[in-house]
């Protein structure tokens, strides 16, 4: 029987035509495209194995433009933390009519504010990959971060709407001029590589013959309003011409491409956007993320930073040893991005940076100490301060147990003992995850239970997110036993 064929759907255009140079890239397989003018071919013997579909094409119209729900066999699911909406729904719904659809959700940030929302439409989660295993692997370059203090500057009196800074509060602070003014200066120096403080109380007039020489970092600056983001451009072009752009989501397609083009090019080195660039943008070229607009959401900042990870093409294309990767990311013109994090005062707001991001599978204990060091390190790398948090965490941990142990041994009789059971973090070197909320809930099969059985612990012990933490550990370890005396195990 000739196999099912597979429909692709994503929110934007960007991501469709992503999507089948890739898939075609590296498969082989001819993809269709079935948005606004272009249409799949349903004809039996001209049909491509592959459609991909916007959703809102497949939504358009009274649905006419859906497939039969049994002319696919997989239906994958890209940027699947949007598909949580009623509109999306019905599509997914629509689709799994057919009972034998396998459905496959791709998103880099799973933790939407909701975060329980994905577990409605995705019965598991078959891999879970972090930025962080991204970087120690050697597929993405390692994060830098800055945080620029800028005076005035005051979150403390913004609402919180939907998990989030309310917008039109957040863009009432940042809109006002001394504080644009108070990130340019800092942006225009940190992308050309000038000393802090070089243009500080220079005219605008006289940035450009500081700029000139300089080889900038091409950079994507995340704005809180359209008006924020086109003063943002306007400044920088009149300190130095042609520097800078801007997009919004009411910028005509067709300009929005040329700016994005020339962007790419080199061209512009600098790019305002609102509500644009978070996803579907992929430029491995982009060195420099400026979060000019503060957010307690994580997905959202994880969206944004991402477009900055990416390591140069061909970079490390045909390695497959990750030291050999991040050898090769080193050796590039590309060794790492920056972020850019513009602070004032938050008040009740606990926002968001690249250590929550990438401080994922850490302690809350290990986060709060990594923030209070992060204060005073300018620039640092993240992995590397949460690596050495963990450190002396570490050592703080040991020298307690020390303790403990020097006072025991003072006690010169025993009449009793009891039989404690192995803390397997401990045992293991592990630092417990903390538990994400889509996974709160959830429990353990049948299969999974039996080896705790096995190795003698009580599940009940720990949350779902650690019980699924040992089972990592568990599993990594007789792997290395088979690998070691294969024979052992016939």
């Amino acid at each position: 029987m000739a196999p099912k064929r597979t429909l692709v759907v994503a929110p934007r255009a960007e991501l469709i035509y992503q999507a089948k140079q890739r898939i075609e890239q590296f498969t082989g397989l001819q993809c269709d495209i079935e948005m606004a003018d272009q249409r799949a071919n349903r004809h039996f013997t001209c049909k491509a194995p592959v459609v991909i579909s916007t959703i809102q094409t497949q939504y358009a119209n009274g649905n006419n433009r859906v497939f039969p729900p049994g002319d696919f066999g997989l239906l994958v699911v890209d940027e699947a933390h949007h598909f949580i909406a009623p509109a999306y729904r019905r599509i997914i719904d629509h689709y799994r009519q057919n009972p034998n659809l396998k459905c496959l959700g791709l998103t880099a940030t799973p933790n939407r504010t909701d975060e329980m929302a994905l577990g409605e439409i995705f019965q598991s989660c078959a891999h879970q990959y972090e930025i962080e295993d991204g970087i120690k692997d050697g597929y993405l370059v390692d994060i830098e971060q800055i945080f620029v203090p800028v005076w005035g500057l005051d979150y403390s009196h913004v609402r919180t709407t939907c998990g989030d800074l309310n917008q039109s509060d957040l863009a009432a602070v940042i809109e006002q001029e001394s504080n644009i003014q108070g990130m340019i200066v800092p942006t225009l120096e940190i992308c050309w590589g000038l000393s802090a403080g070089t243009l500080r109380g220079l005219p605008v007039a006289q940035w450009a013959e500081r700029l000139t020489n300089a080889n900038p970092r091409r950079a994507i600056v995340f704005c809180a309003s359209v008006k924020q983001a086109e003063t943002f451009a306007n400044i920088m072009n009149r300190a130095l011409p042609d520097c800078a752009g801007f997009v919004c989501e009411s910028t005509p397609k067709d300009d929005r491409r040329k700016l994005l083009a020339k962007f790419g090019r080199g061209e512009i080195k600098v790019v305002m956007n609102c509500a644009v660039l978070g996803e579907g943008f992929d430029d491995p070229g982009v060195e420099v993320i400026v979060q000019a607009k503060a957010t307690k959401s994580l997905l959202v900042y994880q969206q944004q930073i991402g477009r900055a990870t990416r390591p140069l093409p061909g970079i490390i294309d045909g390695l497959s040893d990750a030291q050999a990767r991040k050898q090769a990311i080193a050796a590039s013109a590309k060794k790492s991005c920056l972020i850019v994090d513009f602070v004032g005062v938050s008040g009740k707001h606990k926002l968001i940076s690249t250590i929550d991001v990438l401080g994922g599978k850490t302690s809350d204990e290990m986060l709060e100490k990594a923030r209070a060091k992060a204060a005073q390190l300018l620039p640092f790398s993240t992995v590397g301060l949460l690596e050495k948090t963990a450190e002396e965490i570490a050592k703080a941990i040991a020298e307690r147990k020390r303790r403990i142990e020097a006072e025991k041994r003072k006690i010169v009789g025993v009449s009793e003992y009891k039989t404690v059971p192995v803390d397997p973090f401990n045992a293991c070197d592990l630092q417990p995850r903390r538990e994400r909320g889509w996974e709160k809930g959830k429990q353990l099969t049948e299969q999974q239970l039996k080896v705790f059985a096995v190795i003698k612990l009580n599940p009940k012990l720990y949350t779902y997110s650690q019980q699924k933490q040992i089972l990592d550990e568990q599993f990594r370890r007789w792997e290395l036993v088979f690998a070691q005396s294969p024979k052992r195990w016939d």
